[in-house]
């Protein structure tokens, strides 16, 4: 069944009146639902499996079915650290997928590799309405924070750093005083839940500088490697979001 978040929702009794124009179309034109089809609303943490029961012009009528409320978990907040691509789309692309993983915060900061290095505050509008709609997508639960950050020391603070940097291993860098521990995919299972509640680093194309990892110092950074081969950075952003969260 489809999710819909809105931003407000009007119960009666057992009845829902819901005079959204976005959602009266997607119904209408794009679902094309009839009475007695069922889809899910959410406002905020409550989410209602909703029967239509009433299409007119202006209003949708609904009955409630179910009511759910945000599932508990003893995950801790998962926080990844993305360094700006070689191309503003792929922004949204990372924030697409990461939304439907399920990661909690998104930050972008610029390497010194990034070839982009500004945020477009303009986008940010775009990019809560492509994360809003993949939730909606993948039924999650909680929107993500998606932010830019420039100085990235608030959010080291009480935290470890974690760097999947392929470059590193190849190049058989960095300092003695950094740990460089090779992880792959295959021998996660028994690490994860230790590392998960680290400040996670996907680096940008042609890898993490010298003066990138001086930024980390203060997080004693460990280097970690997700795969055999060299990923994209958008790839690796996915396929570290999703070891994060499912292994």
């Amino acid at each position: 069944m489809q999710l819909f978040l809105l931003d407000h929702i009007a119960i009666k009794g057992n009845e829902v009146i819901i005079d959204d124009p976005e959602l009266r179309n997607q119904a209408k034109k794009v679902l094309r639902l009839q009475t007695g089809d069922n889809i899910f609303i959410q406002e905020k943490n409550i989410r209602y499996e909703i029967e239509l029961t009433g299409l007119h012009d202006l209003k949708i009528f609904w009955k409630v079915k179910n009511t759910l409320n945000t599932p508990s978990s003893d995950k801790p907040i998962t926080t990844m650290l993305i360094a700006m691509p070689n191309k503003r789309e792929k922004v949204e692309l990372i924030v697409q997928k990461l939304c439907e993983i399920g990661i909690d915060t998104i930050i972008f900061r610029p390497a010194e590799r990034s070839i982009i290095k500004t945020w477009n505050v303009k986008k940010e509008e775009r990019l809560m309405k492509i994360a809003k709609e993949a939730l909606e997508q993948s039924r999650g639960w909680t929107l993500p924070t998606v932010t830019f950050a420039s100085n990235i020391d608030e959010w080291m603070k009480d935290s470890e750093v974690i760097v999947f940097d392929k470059s590193v291993a190849l190049n058989d860098w960095p300092p003695q005083e950094i740990k460089n521990e090779g992880l792959s995919i295959k021998n996660w299972n028994s690490k994860v839940k230790e590392l998960s509640s680290k400040l996670w680093v996907i680096w940008p194309e042609w890898g993490l500088t010298p003066k990138d990892y001086a930024r980390f110092e203060a997080g004693k950074p460990e280097i970690k490697d997700l795969w055999d081969t060299v990923l994209r950075m958008e790839t690796a952003a996915i396929v570290g979001a999703w070891i994060l969260k499912n292994c």
